[in-house]
């Protein structure tokens, strides 16, 4: 798999992730839990991102 493609393939999941964190935002009592690990999980896409342009 070329770089160019596993950049794409982590822009969907982190597009994905995003949109999970905010259904959950709104929900009247959105889970805590759930928040920090969608965003741990969102930040770590976005480091292996950054890590494959350098």
């Amino acid at each position: 798999m070329s770089i160019h493609e596993r950049l794409s393939n982590l822009q969907i999941k982190y597009d994905y992730l995003d949109c999970q964190i905010r259904q959950e935002m709104n929900r009247p009592i959105p889970s805590c839990e759930l928040l920090r690990d969608l965003k741990k999980r969102k930040f770590r896409l976005k480091e292996e991102m950054l890590a494959l342009m350098v």
